[in-house]
């Protein structure tokens, strides 16, 4: 059976032994390395805030025109107790890319956006701490 849902390329991806990104031959091979194996690119934790990028494993350029989408990074807040969503909150931080080195660099960028947030968060409740009557 053919990986390409009638698409003319791969629709199911997969990491090779060095890491490198592979199409997968068929369905069961997809199926059989992604109950198997790890598909975290990165993996950044600050405070109670995630910031994951993924390897999706299949396409997500669902038109066909251009390269594959194949990688992830969502930005999400860990909440104890919240008996919800697995105790996630999902922030507005999530970007999709077609190259491992393009994720690894958004991985990044979302970091920093993440720390600057965080940074100036800090200064303004310290500001308004100081300015309560």
């Amino acid at each position: 059976m053919s990986n390409s849902l009638l698409r003319g390329r791969p629709l199911h991806y997969r990491f090779d032994d060095e890491g490198n990104v592979v199409p997968c031959r068929n369905i069961i091979e997809w199926s059989i390395w992604s109950e198997t194996h790890d598909r975290r690119v990165e993996l950044t934790v600050i405070g109670n805030i995630n910031i994951s990028t993924v390897l999706l494993t299949h396409d997500h350029n669902y038109w066909g025109e251009g390269p594959p989408i194949l990688f992830e990074t969502m930005v999400w807040i860990t909440v104890p107790d919240s008996g919800h969503n697995y105790g996630r909150e999902w922030l507005d931080g999530q970007q999709r890319y077609s190259t491992i080195e393009e994720a690894r660099q958004g991985h990044a960028l979302l970091v920093e956006a993440v720390k600057e947030r965080m940074a100036a968060d800090f200064i303004l409740e310290a500001y308004d701490a100081d300015n309560e009557p």
